[in-house]
């Protein structure tokens, strides 16, 4: 997947993802949930099933995996 992404928009990368049956709704909410319980303690970042989400002004604004480096 990360082949597929490098060097594409967010926008793009979605439609990518999308196209290769990533349930994009699914992720949408995993992050959503982890990252609202981090925002309502006051986090700055979340580490969730080996995924750290970077939260700022409320919001996810990076997320951070290193499984795939763990696949090679």
């Amino acid at each position: 997947m990360e082949e597929l992404l490098d060097g594409l928009d967010d926008t793009d990368a979605v439609d990518v993802m999308v196209a290769t049956g990533v349930p994009i709704g699914e992720v949408r909410a995993w992050l959503a949930f982890y990252g609202g319980v981090g925002v309502r303690h006051g986090a700055q970042g979340v580490c969730r099933d080996g995924v750290g989400l970077v939260l700022k002004g409320g919001k996810v604004v990076t997320v951070i995996s290193k499984i795939g480096e763990r696949r090679r």
